[in-house]
């Protein structure tokens, strides 16, 4: 389920989703590690080894919404950021 719906997020079939991972994987840029409540699952963790490349992007992420948000009151980006919680916990993503 997770997987399917992740690789729609991307707009992209599982199988091309898990071999990018791979590739990423190989380079040393994200890591899989076993989930500690369900076995059947891999969590992806970034490395070290990403984060100088990551950290760019997180500012212009950081930037655009930023930017989008402004249009919103307090109590809209408040609901907002509720609503994406809980979506985020029902696909399993972890809090942090």
């Amino acid at each position: 389920m997770v997987w399917r719906v992740c690789a729609e997020l991307v707009g992209i079939g599982r199988a091309p989703l898990g071999k990018t991972i791979d590739r990423l994987e190989q380079k040393g840029w994200v890591e899989r590690r076993d989930d500690p409540q369900d076995r059947r699952v891999n969590r992806l963790y970034i490395t070290n080894d990403f984060r100088p490349i990551a950290e760019p992007t997180r500012d212009i992420s950081r930037t655009i919404e930023r930017e989008l948000l402004a249009q919103f009151s307090a109590q809209e980006r408040n609901e907002l950021y509720r609503i994406v919680a809980r979506l985020r916990q029902s696909l399993g993503f972890s809090s942090s």
